[in-house]
């Protein structure tokens, strides 16, 4: 308090509210962003990123990293392959729908994606969609259906 009973703030006092009210402002918004990340989820289901195939041609490349679906549109038959991506983690999703009447083999990229069939393989038939898990952060993919 000064002589005249106001009381002042230093500068130093001023620099600290203002960081703790920065600091308050960063945690609400990080707190309203994972509940709200979280909450789409639960009503929406997973976000795919699409990637529409080639129309004519025997080969092409899908980039994973994502939840990622792919659609056949190729009137050859197709290998798809699988290529690796920085963005892998533990339980991403690839889905492949053939909307064909070829069917479509996958290939992991050499040295960078291992598909593992289980107990299916690695063709997709006409009209079935397949799907890998991310299984491991080493990009190794489990077919489930």
């Amino acid at each position: 308090m000064d002589k005249e009973g106001t009381y002042f703030y230093s500068g130093f006092s001023i620099v600290n509210l203002i960081f703790i009210f920065f600091l308050i402002l960063f945690l609400v918004l990080l707190f309203l962003f994972f509940f709200s990340h979280r909450d789409t989820i639960i009503k929406f289901g997973i976000a795919f990123n699409i990637q529409e195939g080639i129309l004519s041609g025997t080969s092409d490349k899908m980039r994973t990293g994502g939840n990622n679906l792919y659609i056949v549109n190729s009137s050859d038959p197709l290998t798809l392959t699988l290529s690796s991506s920085p963005n892998h983690t533990k339980g991403r999703i690839i889905k492949i729908k053939n909307k064909t009447k070829n069917n479509t083999t996958l290939i992991g990229e050499p040295g960078g994606i291992t598909l593992d069939p289980g107990e299916l393989n690695l063709i997709v038939t006409p009209g079935q969609t397949a799907t890998f898990i991310a299984i491991d952060d080493s990009q190794t993919y489990l077919r489930l259906e």
